[in-house]
């Protein structure tokens, strides 16, 4: 799915919108991505593969300062809540 992510001053990558979701969020600090929701499985090998091997919260914490990965701020009718992990490409 395309949407917009913000890095904030907290270090954190934030979701902050998507074509399909509740939210519009209009910022100069935003950028275009083309994400994907991931499971705890796919979340656990991200984090093994970036850092090494604890928690599922522990994992989705520290991805989502990484630059590829984000936190949904938002959410639509199918699989993205607020806090689910996504993925994304820059484009």
């Amino acid at each position: 799915m395309k949407g917009k992510v913000q890095h904030n001053e907290h270090g954190v990558n934030v979701l902050v919108s998507t074509e399909t979701s509740n939210n519009r969020h209009h910022s100069h600090l935003n950028f275009p991505v083309e994400c994907e929701v991931l499971t705890d499985e796919q979340v656990e090998e991200a984090y093994r593969k970036e850092f090494g091997s604890p928690s599922i919260k522990d994992m989705k914490d520290k991805l989502k300062t990484v630059d590829g990965f984000a936190v949904s701020n938002c959410t639509d009718q199918k699989e993205l809540n607020y806090q689910s992990l996504v993925s994304f490409k820059k484009f």
